[in-house]
């Protein structure tokens, strides 16, 4: 979850920088939203809601920005607070400026989630086990 919340911090970033090359700024959210939905493997096909809390100057940043959020992140909706109201199931990240949450329940399947993490953590630990026998072998080059 550490990616995702690194993710959805780049977004913060993003948004809340300011708009001196626009084109720039399309690529990067693009980039970022991007990056959420591999890091969840969210189906790019699927709409989600982004709920997003901060203080009044930056929900006014979100707002004006609203439609090319939603166009990027291919959300559906866009939830603007002072606070998030959340499921606990949810990809958040927090920033110096604003909080952002995206709920996971009905975006991805927990159970094949957990399995893929599993097999991954499996395979980095044999990819560990196997560089530290290489690194204590004082043969070794």
């Amino acid at each position: 979850m550490g990616a995702i919340m690194n993710t959805f911090a780049k977004l913060i970033d993003v948004l809340t920088a300011q708009k001196q090359n626009l084109t720039t700024y399309q690529t990067q959210v693009g980039a970022t939203v991007g990056d959420i939905t591999q890091v969840t493997n969210i189906p790019t096909a699927i709409k989600f809601t982004v709920h997003i809390a901060a203080s009044a100057a930056f929900q006014g940043v979100f707002r004006a920005n609203e439609a090319q959020i939603l166009k990027l992140a291919k959300a559906e909706r866009l939830v603007i607070a002072d606070a998030l109201d959340v499921p606990r199931a949810s990809a958040k990240a927090v920033t110096n400026d604003a909080a952002i949450a995206v709920p996971l329940e009905g975006l991805i399947d927990f159970d094949v989630e957990r399995t893929r993490l599993s097999n991954q953590i499996a395979k980095l630990t044999e990819e560990k086990d196997r560089l530290t026998g290489q690194l204590s072998n004082a043969n070794f080059v």
